[in-house]
Formats: structure tokens, C-alpha cells, sequence
């Protein structure tokens, strides 16, 4: 299946290939997921979760052949030119439907997760990041986790807690950002409830997963549309590339030792009670003098080498 994207050049020479996503739950709403129609032809790749699908299975939208996944996630790629998205039906269930995306001759794995309230956290798709490890892939990530955590809203429960723990677990990245609630449904006498259970997560994609935002139009559904930029850089092998490397061999790291022993490395060992507070000002006074120890022993200098 192939999906087109935009290409352009960056500053440094790189060849930059950017593909658009749309992450949304549509509650099996009929105009929700037939609304995908009209966003997802737009050189957009859909996660989609909890979709309309009719009576023969198949979804409900004008082109069900673009549609992967049979259950409670999907994901929608229209065909367009410049990537190839291939279905991995061993690694798909029918809560987490996973693909290889292929872009500029760089392969990742794009997964459209629903994790159900009634069912444990640790799911198939930890099997993916299992598989993903194991074979180096990088690993993108959109889910509506029925879970909350500091590390993407307001508050936390058990299963963000849960989520927390897989997180730190596979070095995920959390891509969420801004005050923006992904959920908003009716609440109790009247009330209007709002929370951040959608989550985007990549694993070795943290500095390729741009632009995360929550979308303030309707999409239809109780669920806020997410959009995202996912970009692949290509450098041409003749170019040259300055990179930046240190020669720990020459290093003197007694004198590192002396550098970084100072009070507040005495102060932060000595602390016997612990808040957030009192963790992220440690964190600031130790990663500052090991900084500037590890910069004045061991400086960073430039290596001219040929991207063969």
C-alpha cells in the first residue's frame, strides 16, 4: 500500500520526508468514522481506534481496502505515493493492529492500540515492543489507554501507574503535550467530563514525532482528534558530515572526580526525606557540575567523516 508525503531539505544537506498522522477514537460512530474519509485522503495516516465496521466486517468508510485491522483498532492508510505501509497480521490482535511503514528506504512499525478499562493494561502490543526491541525497529504508538497518568494529564489511577511502569520499562517516549483533554463526554447529573486518556508513544522516534497537538474542532466523536508530523531524514552518501565526538581515552578522570565533588553532591547523598520537588532540584544540582566535569575533561570536538 503506498501513502504519499512531503519532501523537502534542511539546513544541513538532509533529504526530509515528513508523513502527516491523525490519531482519534470514533466510538464506533458512523459519521465519525465515515468523517475519516475527508482526513485521511489528505496525505494523512489514521490510528484509529473503536471504528464503525458494518455487518460484513468490513469498515465504514468509501475505501475499506485502505483500512487494516478488524477489531478495536484500525489504522488507515489511503493510497497515495511515497510510502509503503504492509499489514503484520502475526504481531496484530484485535485490540492493537500493527504495520510497517516504509518511507525513503527507512522501515518503523506503526501501531493503533485500544487498551479496553476491563482488561489488564500489559496487553499484545507489549509484545510488539517485545518483537520491536528484539529486532532494533523503531516504534510508533498511538493509543487510547482508559488510564491516567501525570506523565500525559491531570491525574493518575492504578492502570496509569501501570502504563507508567511499561513506559519507563522500554524507554518509551510520551509525545503529549499542552492542556488540551483528548476526551470530553457526558458526566454525572449534567456534568461535562474531560481527561487526557489518548496517548502517542514512540520508541527510538523521539526527535522524529513533531507538531503533537489536540485538535479543538469536532471530529465527531467524544474522542478530540490528535494530529502529528512523523519526519525521515536521508543524507546523500557522497556528502560529507561533520560529527562531534569525544575521546575518552585521553580523559583525565581523577581530575573529573575532583570537579564533581562539591556540597551539593554531599547535600543531595544526605537528604533522608524525598518529595517531586526535592527529586527534580537534585537532579538540577547534580546534572550541572557532572556537565561541566564531563565538558572540561573530555570536550566534544569535531570528526570530519564520510557517510558511506
Amino acid at each position: 500500500m503506498m501513502a504519499n508525503n512531503t519532501k523537502n531539505h534542511d539546513k544541513k544537506g538532509w533529504n526530509v520526508n515528513t508523513i502527516n498522522f491523525i490519531q482519534v477514537n470514533v466510538g464506533k460512530r458512523i459519521a465519525a468514522t465515515q468523517n475519516l474519509d475527508g482526513t485521511c485522503c489528505k496525505n494523512v495516516v489514521g490510528l484509529v481506534q473503536e471504528p464503525y465496521l458494518k455487518k460484513n466486517g468490513k469498515a465504514g468508510v468509501a475505501k475499506p481496502s485502505e483500512f487494516l485491522g478488524k477489531g478495536r483498532a484500525a489504522i488507515y492508510a489511503p493510497v497515495m505515493e511515497g510510502i509503503q505501509v504492509l499489514p503484520l497480521p502475526l504481531l496484530s490482535s484485535d485490540d492493537c493492529t500493527v504495520a510497517a511503514l516504509t518511507c525513503a528506504g527507512c522501515t518503523i512499525w506503526v501501531c493503533s492500540v485500544y487498551l479496553d478499562i476491563k482488561k489488564p493494561v500489559k496487553g499484545s502490543w507489549v509484545k510488539v515492543l517485545d518483537a520491536a526491541r528484539k529486532a532494533s525497529m523503531p516504534v510508533l504508538l498511538g493509543i487510547d489507554s482508559n488510564s491516567h497518568s501525570y506523565l500525559y494529564g491531570d491525574r493518575e489511577n492504578r492502570r496509569g501507574l501501570e502504563m507508567e511502569d511499561i513506559i519507563v520499562s522500554y524507554g518509551l517516549e510520551v509525545h503529549n503535550q499542552g492542556n488540551m483533554p483528548t476526551f470530553t463526554g457526558a458526566g454525572q447529573n449534567g456534568t461535562i467530563n474531560q481527561s487526557f486518556i489518548d496517548v502517542t508513544l514512540s520508541m527510538g522516534l523521539a526527535q522524529e514525532v513533531t507538531d503533537w497537538c489536540v485538535d479543538s474542532l469536532p471530529s465527531l466523536s467524544d474522542h478530540r482528534n490528535i494530529s502529528f508530523t512523523l519526519k525521515f531524514k536521508v543524507r546523500s552518501r557522497s556528502e560529507k558530515v561533520t560529527k562531534m565526538g569525544r575521546n575518552y581515552h585521553k580523559a583525565d578522570w581523577a581530575k573529573f572526580k575532583e570537579i564533581v565533588n562539591t556540597g551539593c553532591m554531599t547535600e543531595i547523598a544526605e537528604r533522608r526525606v524525598w518529595t517531586p520537588r526535592h527529586i527534580e532540584a537534585a537532579c538540577q544540582k547534580w546534572y550541572s557540575p557532572v556537565l561541566r566535569a564531563f565538558n572540561t575533561v573530555c570536550p566534544s570536538t569535531k570528526i570530519k567523516v564520510r557517510d558511506d
